[in-house]
C-alpha cells in the first residue's frame, strides 16, 4: 500500500477510507475508470479557479501600496515595446480559419519554429504510419480482405470485427464496445515515468532518473537484469504502481502513459519465511509463484523479482527459465522478469 501511505497523510479521515478502498479494489471497467478520471479533472479545474481568485486578491493587495505600484508601472511602460517586438511574427503564423474552426492540429502555418511541437507532430505521424502498416497483419489474423480503423467516442484506431470472424480474435485483444465488436491490440507504454513515492519523498531536489517502458504485442516480456542496488526492483515497482494508479482513475507520474486494461496485477517480490506455519523462504516463494501461474490470463500483468534465489544456483536457474518460458510461450501476458541468471537472459534470442 505504498501509494496509500504516501498520500493518506494529506487527507481527512473519510478521504483516507475512500482512497484505501479505491487502491484495494482497482476498477476493471474502462468506462468507470474514465468517469472517475473526469471527476478528478473537474475538481482540479475548480481548485485552479480558486487559486486564480486568490492570486487576484494578492494583486489587489499589492496595488494598495503606491511605493510598489509606481516602480512596477514604470518598468512595464519602458519594457513593453521590447516585449512586443516578436508579437507580429507569431500572429502572422496563425491560421485564422483553423483557429475559428477549433482545429488545433492546423492552427500554425509553420510549425518548424516550435521545435517541441514539431517533434510531437513527427512522432504522431510515425505512430500513424506504424498503425497503417499493421493493417495487413490484422487482415491475416482475422482472415479479412480489408478493413478500416473505426473511431468511437474519441477512441481512434479500433478494429471492428464481424460476427462471423469473432472466433479468430486473439484472447489478449481488448474489447472496447459492447454494442459492436470493436477491439484494440494491447500496448503498454510509459514515457519519463517516475516512482510516485520516491519522487514525492525526495522533494524539490528530486534526483530520481525518469525512465520509459515500451511493450506491445510483439514485445510482451521484459527481462530486467543488472548489478545489486542498480534500481531493478524500484523500476518494476514503479511500473506496478503506475498501473494500479491508472486503474483507480488517478493521474500518473509520467509525461505520457498508455496502460492496457488488466484483469489482475500479480507481483512476487522480496524474500520472507513463515516458519510458524512450517514454510521456509523457498517454499513461500514457490507457493506464491504457483498461485500466480494458476490464476493468470493473457490480460494480466505479472512481475517476478529474482525468482529462484531461495535455492541453489542450478535449481534456481531451472525454475526461473521454465517459469519465464511458460509465461512467454503459453500465456502471452505482459511480464516483467527480474533475474541475475545469465541462461534466463538467453531466452531473448529464442523468442
Amino acid at each position: 500500500m505504498e501509494v496509500y501511505s504516501g498520500y493518506s497523510t494529506e487527507l481527512l479521515k473519510f478521504g483516507e477510507r475512500l482512497l484505501k478502498l479505491w487502491i484495494a479494489k482497482p476498477l476493471r471497467n474502462i468506462n468507470l475508470i474514465e468517469e472517475r478520471l473526469n471527476i478528478v479533472e473537474l475538481k482540479l479545474s475548480i481548485l485552479n479557479l480558486l487559486f486564480l481568485s486568490l492570486a487576484d486578491l494578492v494583486s489587489v493587495a499589492d496595488k494598495v501600496s503606491s511605493e510598489i505600484l509606481v516602480p512596477r508601472n514604470k518598468i512595464i511602460l519602458t519594457e513593453l515595446p521590447e516585449l512586443l517586438d516578436n508579437v507580429e511574427k507569431y500572429l502572422s503564423n496563425i491560421d485564422h480559419k483553423a483557429a475559428r474552426e477549433g482545429d488545433k492540429t492546423k492552427i500554425f502555418l509553420d510549425i518548424s519554429i516550435y521545435p517541441a511541437m514539431k517533434k510531437c507532430q513527427d512522432e504522431i505521424l510515425d505512430a500513424e504510419k506504424k498503425l497503417n502498416d499493421l493493417r495487413s497483419e490484422i487482415c491475416k489474423i482475422l482472415k479479412m480482405i480489408h478493413f478500416k480503423y473505426a473511431t468511437v467516442a474519441g477512441q481512434k484506431y479500433l478494429i471492428e470485427v464481424p460476427n462471423s470472424h469473432m472466433c479468430l480474435v486473439p484472447n489478449n485483444w481488448l474489447k472496447i464496445s459492447l454494442m459492436a465488436h470493436r477491439f484494440r491490440k494491447p500496448s503498454f507504454q510509459i514515457q519519463q515515468g517516475q516512482h510516485p513515492m520516491i519522487a514525492k519523498f525526495l522533494g524539490e531536489g528530486n534526483q530520481f532518473v525518469a525512465n520509459d517502458v515500451q511493450m506491445n504485442k510483439q514485445n510482451m516480456c521484459m527481462i530486467v537484469t543488472g548489478p545489486n542496488m542498480g534500481g531493478k526492483s524500484t523500476y518494476v515497482r514503479q511500473i506496478a504502481l503506475i498501473a494500479i494508479m491508472s486503474h483507480i482513475g488517478s493521474y500518473v507520474p509520467a509525461e505520457l502513459a498508455s496502460i492496457p486494461l488488466f484483469d489482475n496485477i500479480y507481483v512476487r517480490m522480496g524474500s520472507e519465511d513463515a516458519l510458524a506455519q512450517g514454510k521456509s523462504t523457498f517454499m513461500v516463494e514457490m507457493s506464491e509463484t504457483s498461485e500466480i501461474l494458476a490464476n493468470i490470463t493473457s490480460k494480466s500483468l505479472v512481475i517476478l523479482d529474482e525468482l529462484g534465489r531461495g535455492t541453489s544456483t542450478n535449481d534456481g536457474t531451472a525454475i526461473a527459465y521454465a517459469t519465464l518460458e511458460y509465461l512467454v510461450s503459453d500465456i502471452s501476458c505482459f511480464t516483467l522478469f527480474v533475474t541475475h541468471y545469465p541462461p534466463v537472459v538467453e531466452l531473448v534470442s529464442v523468442y
